[in-house]
């Protein structure tokens, strides 16, 4: 698989690669192939597919320095924020950074605001460096400023599972890309910027200075209406509480939550896991992800559903009410028991 990756030459498929050998040993296919014919010589027996061997410190060391080395010279932004997930042990100085070989790490080559450069308009590079410790009042607010101006939040979740099952017909087994979009999919998780930084600064005290608010307007916007993530639609809407936004804004965002109650987002996979059909759908799933983001993937449900915004969020919400109600029912009787104890 990471072979079949690295062999397409260009910078995404050869970091793709690196991430994938990263996380199992360049035998596991093999292996993999073994446990899918034993499982298939012993029918109505348990099976784990799952039971493959993680990548160890030493591989996932050499993933790092050759996601390094590609973003020193790279122009794809994507390569550049993978190696700098990579990389993290090193430039946060984390006290396990010298026993993986830190001090002569490529990754000290690294840096957000080359990354930002690279990602032009794009304030997840930006939200990396308000992270960073040790940033002065004057700092915080320029940053805070290139967030708000950034014209989109455009994160790669998705990407790499989408790499994995469009390698059907490598020679791979089908059973293994499914597998391996798994980890893939562990991988792309860690790539979520931390926000503890922007909620401090846009807290309620926060906003109470002028400026700040108007700062912190933009980025409840950007992160509420010009974002591919779901958790990023959620701190802005979360800011906007904050700063006072009308019913009708608060409304857009609450309803397309609870849309999402109503429809079924995950891909829907049949009683034979490894049909061409349900890889089929898997593949249109991370295909989807790959282009629009997990909210891509919402929006389509949304839109194959057919009905109105409206009506599937009413729907969503009734739902979530009925679900509240058996969960209540269900713990009655332990609260009713241990009260009269």
């Amino acid at each position: 698989m990471a072979a079949h990756l690295a062999a397409r030459g260009d910078d995404r498929s050869r970091a793709y690669a690196a991430l994938l050998a990263s996380v199992y040993d360049p035998d596991a296919e093999r292996r993999f192939a073994e446990l899918l014919e034993r499982c298939k010589s012993k029918p109505g027996q348990p099976c784990n597919l799952h039971d493959m061997a993680p990548g160890d410190e030493s591989r996932r060391v050499v993933a790092r320095e050759t996601l390094a080395r590609l973003a020193v010279t790279t122009s794809d932004p994507e390569v550049y924020a993978r190696a700098w997930q990579a990389c993290l042990p090193i430039t946060e100085r984390r006290p396990r950074a010298e026993a993986s070989g830190g001090a002569g790490s490529q990754c000290t080559q690294l840096s957000l605001q080359r990354w930002a450069a690279l990602d032009a308009g794009n304030a997840v590079p930006w939200l990396h460096v308000l992270a960073q410790p040790g940033l002065t009042p004057a700092q915080m607010a320029e940053v805070l400023h290139q967030i708000a101006q950034s014209q989109r939040v455009e994160h790669s979740w998705g990407r790499l599972p989408a790499a994995v099952v469009e390698a059907e017909g490598s020679g791979v087994p089908r059973g293994w890309l499914m597998n391996a979009a798994l980890a893939a999919l562990g991988i792309d998780a860690q790539m979520t910027p931390p926000y503890s930084s922007l909620k401090k600064q846009c807290d309620t005290a926060a906003v109470t200075d002028a400026n700040r608010r108007q700062t912190c307007e933009a980025i409840a916007d950007l992160l509420g209406f010009r974002s591919n993530a779901l958790l990023d639609q959620s701190i802005g809407q979360a800011i906007g509480r904050k700063i006072g936004w009308p019913a009708d804004k608060q409304r857009q965002l609450d309803d397309e939550r609870d849309a999402m109650l109503a429809v079924s987002i995950s891909p829907q996979i049949d009683g034979q896991p490894l049909s061409c059909a349900s890889y089929d759908r898997m593949r249109r799933y991370w295909s989807t992800a790959a282009k629009d983001g997990e909210l891509g993937l919402v929006r389509a449900a949304l839109a194959a559903s057919g009905e109105p915004l409206g009506v599937l969020a009413e729907r969503g919400r009734r739902e979530q009410r009925e679900f509240s109600e058996r969960i209540r029912a269900a713990a009655a009787p332990a609260s009713a028991a241990s009260a009269a104890r």
